[in-house]
């Protein structure tokens, strides 16, 4: 072990889970906290798409910022794990005060939770007050910009459309399938 590079090292205990591991390679390498993980940015990014709750509270416990940006888009960790499904991460993150940045859809959790698959999260992030009003321009080619219904219609995530369809109406199922059908309208005028 001694004579290979800490960052594959690193990164396998994260994937497995090991905790004991990753405890001996940050005492034996603690520059590797200051890695900057391609495609992810920190280690707690990494953590939190690969999905282990200890690992991600270790890791919070090392120092890192839960709110810290990626290196391309500005992603959180918080959008990591609502990205991959990841439950029990996402919920320990906002619990911790994980920021829920809507100011462009790829750093949205609530988008991140459609691209996961994951109506819990998404109910999760209604219930602890996500801003659901935000609309992003996806192309040129249409006008009209799309919103968290719109955006899960057109994913094909028709549960989570409805869930932020219904508390964006307060519970009101009529309003709920209106805004479903205009989210239809507008994922349809995007795939045309």
């Amino acid at each position: 072990m001694s004579d290979l590079k800490p960052y594959p090292l690193f990164s396998n205990a994260i994937r497995t889970h090991d905790l004991t591991a990753l405890d001996e390679l940050l005492v034996k390498f603690p520059e590797i906290l200051a890695f900057r993980v391609p495609g992810f940015g920190t280690w707690l990014h990494y953590a939190a798409a690969h999905g282990n709750l200890e690992i991600v509270k270790f890791l919070v416990q090392q120092g890192f910022d839960i709110n810290a940006p990626d290196d391309h888009f500005g992603i959180a960790p918080l959008e990591a794990a609502c990205s991959k499904g990841n439950v029990e991460i996402a919920r320990y993150l906002i619990d911790q005060g994980a920021v829920m940045d809507v100011s462009e859809s790829v750093r949205n959790p609530l988008w991140s939770a459609v691209v996961g698959r994951s109506p819990e999260i998404a109910q999760m992030l209604l219930d602890a007050g996500i801003d659901t009003s935000p609309r992003y321009k996806l192309t040129d080619a249409v006008d009209e910009d799309l919103d968290a219904v719109a955006f899960a219609v057109l994913r094909g995530e028709s549960e989570i459309a409805h869930l932020v369809a219904l508390w964006n109406s307060g519970g009101n199922e009529a309003q709920a399938q209106a805004a479903i059908a205009e989210g239809l309208r507008i994922a349809e005028a995007i795939t045309e």
